[in-house]
């Protein structure tokens, strides 16, 4: 058996490394310039060719500079493309040919960032019907929370729900939860919704304060880990059955807190959970495509029609967040994924997402954003080279980990 041997990597000239080389020639050009030149720039020349040489072939952490950069700049200009056939009418793409009925159609674009994601239905006492969702190694169900009378100019007004007091009542019950993620979508108002005319104008008047919305989504998803959660759910009576009352009781607790403020709490069934998954890309009709493609690059990520921009929040408050409800942008996204520590604190990952329809509209809005963010005092940090992950924490039932 020979020895390992070490396989060297680049281009080499009899031993020698071709950047070695190249570094050499650079310098000794810039010794030869030094005559023609006067004595600062003499020694601007030489310095800059002693810098070449340096990053050309002095390690640094065992890595040269030139390459350091060279991957940077790769890493930064890389993009990456996700693909998946679109849904057809009779796809089982949820079970992918299990005969399993409790399993329930999910949509091809949920799969994408989902690959194993899957359904079932259970009914609560009141015979309504809860989709139970696994995804990433835990289970969770999603409750749409609306107001009690909805009124077409009113509607998209911001929902308040007081988020603080469900997840202290949700500890307090020692459910287990893993993740509480508040998630709010807003898509951006209809210019022509009255038709155009003298109405329209009146319309226009009297939103110019806060600008009317086509529609304002909040969904309220309960994630929980069969890990750590396996003591609440044997105490339920284990397994499935247990998991299913642990959900249940999650669910009352929502509820309650939602009713204690005037709002209307529904459980989400498998085919509203999965079609609420899905509408949240914005994702228009596949029409005729082959294919559904996102690419991803540095700082977004963008669909056939559809372009996303993602960032983090660094210091927020919830009151504050809800006056970017009216930010003038395709459709507006703030998710909370909100996790209980065992000391009784509160980790809080908040992430906005950004989305239009076209380049420059997407820079307008984020320009917006930032501008509307330093106003109410909201920091936030774009996320760079992540930006597929930081979409799928957008998503109702996405998780930071």
């Amino acid at each position: 058996m020979k020895a390992p041997q070490r396989v060297r990597s680049g281009l080499f000239f009899g031993g020698v490394r071709i950047a070695a080389i190249v570094v050499i020639e650079l310098v000794a050009a810039a010794i030869l310039l030094t005559p023609d030149v006067s004595h600062i720039w003499a020694v601007v020349v030489v310095t800059f060719a002693v810098l070449i040489a340096a990053a050309g072939l002095i390690p640094l952490r065992g890595v040269r500079v030139v390459t350091w950069a060279t991957s940077a700049i790769s890493y930064a200009s890389r993009r990456h493309v996700t693909t998946v056939e679109p849904t057809r009418a009779g796809d089982d793409a949820a079970g992918r040919g299990s005969d399993d009925p409790a399993t329930h159609t999910v949509p091809a674009e949920v799969l994408a960032f989902f690959p194993d994601l899957a359904v079932r239905q259970f009914a609560l006492r009141s015979g309504e019907q809860v989709g139970l969702v696994r995804a990433q190694g835990s289970w969770s169900v999603s409750v749409a929370v609306t107001a009690e009378s909805t009124d077409l100019l009113t509607g998209a007004e911001p929902v308040r729900l007081g988020v603080e007091k469900i997840v202290a009542s949700l500890a307090k019950q020692e459910l287990a939860l893993d993740v509480v993620q508040v998630w709010t979508q807003a898509l951006g108002g209809d210019p022509n919704r009255y038709g155009g005319g003298k109405l329209a104008a009146v319309a226009a008047e009297l939103s110019a304060q806060a600008p009317l919305l086509r529609d304002r989504t909040l969904i309220v998803t309960l994630q929980i880990n069969p890990i750590s959660a396996g003591a609440a759910i044997d105490e339920r009576g284990g397994g499935l059955i247990g998991l299913q009352r642990l959900a249940s009781a999650a669910i009352g607790t929502v509820r309650a807190e939602a009713f204690a403020a005037g709002l209307l709490g529904r459980p989400l069934d498998a085919a509203a959970v999965t079609r609420a998954m899905a509408v949240s890309l914005l994702q228009p009709p596949a029409g005729e495509q082959a294919v559904l493609r996102w690419i991803e690059s540095w700082k977004g990520i963008a669909s056939a029609q559809v372009l996303h921009r993602c960032f983090v929040v660094s210091s927020w408050s919830l009151s504050s967040l809800e006056e970017l409800t009216y930010l003038p942008s395709y459709g507006l996204t703030v998710a909370h994924e909100i996790r209980h520590q065992p000391d009784g604190a509160f980790v809080v990952v908040s992430t906005i997402r950004v989305s239009a329809l076209s380049a420059s509209a997407l820079e307008a809005a984020c320009d917006q954003l930032r501008g509307e963010c330093r106003r109410i005092g909201v920091g936030i940090r774009l996320v760079r080279g992540q930006q597929a992950n930081a979409l799928r924490m957008t998503i109702p039932g996405g998780q930071s980990r």
